[in-house]
């Protein structure tokens, strides 16, 4: 038993140390989460993915590719119709059956103090290409949040200490409070300055900003609504004809 247990033992994958973190915080993303400094992030509308190296990011869009192996980290929320966590559980999950993949294990967590659920799922690829993920899921104010790591073979064991990590600090928005004598259906006094390389727009504070997924020939969506969402802003970009 014991020449078993030492042989098992050097089998075990070793797992990477990493050296520096870094914490990701943005006014207009809801979420906050550490990863590991150096590791390359990819930002649209409610979405971060991050990834170990730059080169292995095609490793996701093409498992079948000759990419190099490599890590993934993904941070999203998007608003759901679903009516409780469990639904949007029991839906994930038939998601991932049905494209091929065998879930291991689903366990009850919590994010932010909010219950939540996480499933852990394999796939093996044509090419023989392994690739094992979790996410961690919750559910609040009628909003999906999810934090995801996943890696192709040998790098989901690698770099474990990175869900680990984005686990524990995972943080959801905190709730807004409403004011007392304040009519929070009036535009703040104080502004919020939005900017990326296709525009800078300032609104009142408590507007809040959304980034609808792009349609068509759009390549950039934006809604600034306010409290009782009767008075919204909509800005849309896409090439000029």
């Amino acid at each position: 038993a014991a020449a078993v247990l030492l042989l098992a033992g050097c089998g075990r994958q070793k797992r990477e140390t990493i050296a520096e973190w870094e914490s990701y915080r943005d006014p207009y993303f809801k979420c906050t989460f550490s990863y590991p400094k150096g590791w390359a992030a990819s930002t649209e509308a409610g979405r971060v993915t991050i990834y170990s190296s730059p080169d292995g990011a095609q490793k996701f869009f093409d498992p079948t590719s000759k990419s190099p192996d490599a890590s993934q980290i993904i941070v999203a929320y998007e608003k759901s119709a679903a009516p409780s966590l469990d639904a949007i559980l029991n839906s994930y999950t038939e998601e991932l059956k049905a494209s091929g993949f065998s879930i291991d294990a689903t366990n009850t967590k919590t994010v932010s103090g909010v219950p939540a659920f996480e499933v852990t799922y394999k796939g093996v690829f044509e090419n023989g290409a392994k690739m094992t993920a979790t996410r961690l899921l919750t559910f609040r104010d009628s909003t999906m949040f999810y934090a995801s790591y996943s890696g192709f073979n040998d790098f989901y064991d690698r770099y474990r200490t990175v869900y680990d990590t984005l686990a524990a600090t995972f943080h959801l928005p905190e709730p807004k409070v409403v004011q007392k004598d304040v009519d929070p259906a009036l535009p703040s006094k104080e502004f919020h300055t939005f900017s990326n390389k296709i525009l800078e727009i300032s609104h009142p504070a408590n507007f809040e900003a959304e980034f609808p997924a792009p349609k068509g020939e759009i390549t950039f969506s934006m809604e600034l609504k306010g409290y009782r969402a009767d008075c919204t802003i909509r800005i849309d970009a896409f090439p000029a004809k």
